[in-house]
């Protein structure tokens, strides 16, 4: 069982995103466990690289009551804190408005218990 929450936990401020992470988890069933996919913008975890995450993180503070981006290791520590006991840090990558490959600033997290997730194409991945 997957649990996606995309461009959702940068809405809100610190305390509700961990109730929203406590939830997801205490939603996924006991055994085997499925997987949570968080993907945002994520700002870099030096906070110096990303500008569409830093740019995205003053956009939700100047539209929402409290809500902001991330870095990678927020998450993961939020995720840890909220009961996941792994989680990863994948970039994805999609097209662009003119057709170019480019890469997407957005990463997946997911925690894994008794179920491996092996992207397609890679066996070696995980």
């Amino acid at each position: 069982m997957y649990l996606v929450l995309g461009m959702i936990l940068h809405d809100w401020n610190l305390e509700v995103k961990g109730t929203l992470l406590k939830k997801a988890y205490e939603a996924l069933p006991p055994r085997p466990r499925g997987a949570l996919i968080v993907y945002e913008h994520l700002i870099d975890d030096e906070r110096r690289k990303n500008v569409n995450g830093l740019l995205m993180s003053l956009l939700m503070l100047v539209e929402t009551q409290g809500g902001f981006d991330y870095t990678g290791a927020d998450c993961c520590k939020w995720m840890s804190e909220a009961g996941f006991c792994e989680t990863a840090r994948r970039t994805a990558y999609g097209r662009g408005v003119d057709g170019g490959r480019n890469q997407v600033n957005v990463s997946a997290y997911w925690m894994v218990t008794y179920w491996q997730f092996v992207p397609h194409g890679n066996p070696n991945a995980g």
